[in-house]
């Protein structure tokens, strides 16, 4: 049977529109790292350039010493996992023939960001890829990933969201950055690592991803089709949800993880990765109703109108009963989608009398999920589990909200389990 996908019904309300557009309030600095050295936590970086090496360019150079430490800690994690230098050489040198037969234009940006930043085109090719080499470590280790990131949508309100979970001596070195309209290229704004080209974000179509690894067939032991941080990005540059599923569904790739993608409409898929399979485990009800990819915005009033769902979320176990039977549950993944839909109902039944929910109290209700520590360490939010190797530990590392009709995007600064956010816009009419 299919899973339980807590379709609820609410009032659709339109968000509140979007403050006058200026500098976002600085981040405090996060607490200086043992290992890595301090770190101003997640600047905004904006990059600028009419080609993708140029773009890529201005990335490199503005985060050179970030991207210099970035790779310093995956080199580090890659042999703590059981990865040689050479081998992580022949890793990056093969996907820079893959991206560059697949997706010239990432692979022209990614050699901008080395050049940029004075490194080897390998290394950033190998640091995009760096999914794909520490699962195929792990695999031979015969070792599970560890769990990472809750994701959800609260499809009436377009708030998309994510805790990013990873290696706590990461944690003071994400960005924010700014990418600029390029053609027929949206404006990008994403959280994700200095050298890396995307990971959670939207784009100035009110497009946005988040994403969740997965435990799922033994990965590739080549490189092959396009890294998993490539295919955020392709899904941010597309103007439609649907243009961005089609892109993804089309694009060669072998991994296991789940993107969900969303829209300003409503709309959404939940798209999980399986090896080289592609399922939907879940959509909007326009795409049962109206066709998948229907980019139709609901008439308001009408009887035939199908209200969405107060929150659709995903965790580290497949839903898609095609894959579910095959694969291996990350820890506490089912105890934290468990406790989404106990905060969803709690929600429910505080609101039932009060009338239609507005985007306040559903980028609130986001808040509450991915801050909820109940049941800690074994919770949405948490700062403790076993990483990869001996010398990590998983923690979540920040929240990230986005509002997909105003395009703003709500992140923590400091410590994510202090749970106090910054607010960003991409409105800026100069990118």
């Amino acid at each position: 049977s299919p899973p339980d996908l807590r379709f609820r019904r609410v009032p659709t309300i339109m968000g509140p529109p979007a403050p006058p557009h200026g500098a976002p309030p600085s981040p405090t600095e996060a607490a200086p790292s043992p290992w890595l050295g301090s770190w101003e936590k997640l600047p905004v970086i904006v990059c600028r350039g009419e080609t993708p090496a140029e773009v890529g360019w201005s990335h490199g150079e503005q985060l050179r010493d970030r991207i210099g430490a970035t790779l310093t800690f995956y080199f580090s994690l890659f042999e703590e996992v059981g990865l040689g230098s050479e081998e992580v050489r022949s890793w990056g040198e093969g996907f820079r023939a893959e991206i560059g037969a697949h997706a010239p234009a990432l692979a022209e940006e990614i050699a901008g960001i080395a050049a940029g930043a004075g490194r080897q085109d390998w290394e950033l090719f190998a640091l995009n890829a760096r999914s794909e080499l520490l699962a195929f470590a792990q695999h031979r280790a015969g070792k599970q990933p560890p769990p990472e990131c809750t994701a959800l949508f609260c499809a009436s309100s377009a708030c998309l969201g994510q805790n990013w979970d990873w290696d706590s001596r990461m944690d003071s070195l994400p960005v924010l950055l700014k990418l600029p309209r390029r053609g027929d290229t949206p404006r990008i704004l994403t959280m994700t690592e200095p050298g890396i080209l995307a990971k959670v974000g939207f784009n100035d179509q009110g497009v946005g991803v988040c994403l969740n690894f997965l435990a799922g067939p033994p990965p590739a032991a080549v490189p092959t089709g396009l890294p998993v941080h490539c295919l955020l990005r392709l899904a941010l540059s597309c103007g439609t949800l649907r243009g961005s599923e089609e892109l993804l569904k089309a694009s060669p790739r072998h991994c296991a993880c789940h993107i969900l993608l969303a829209d300003a409409l409503g709309q959404f898929r939940m798209l999980e990765f399986f090896g080289t399979s592609l399922e939907c485990a879940a959509a909007d009800p326009l795409a049962h109703n109206h066709g998948a990819g229907a980019e139709e915005a609901p008439i308001e009033g009408a009887e035939w109108q199908i209200l969405p769902p107060t929150v659709v979320a995903h965790t580290n176990h497949y839903l898609h009963p095609g894959f579910a039977a095959s694969s291996k549950d990350l820890a506490h993944t089912r105890e934290r989608l468990q406790r989404v839909g106990e905060i969803v109902d709690e929600f429910e039944a505080a609101e039932e009398d009060r009338g239609a929910v507005g985007s306040e109290q559903q980028l609130g209700l986001a808040k509450r999920i991915l801050g909820d520590r109940h049941g800690y360490p074994r919770s949405i939010l948490f700062d403790k589990a076993d990483g990869m190797s001996a010398q990590g530990t998983i923690a979540t590392v920040c929240t990230v909200l986005m509002e997909l009709r105003s395009l703003r995007m709500h992140v923590t600064h400091g410590s994510a389990m202090a749970q106090q956010f910054f607010q960003v816009t991409l409105l800026e009419s100069s990118l």
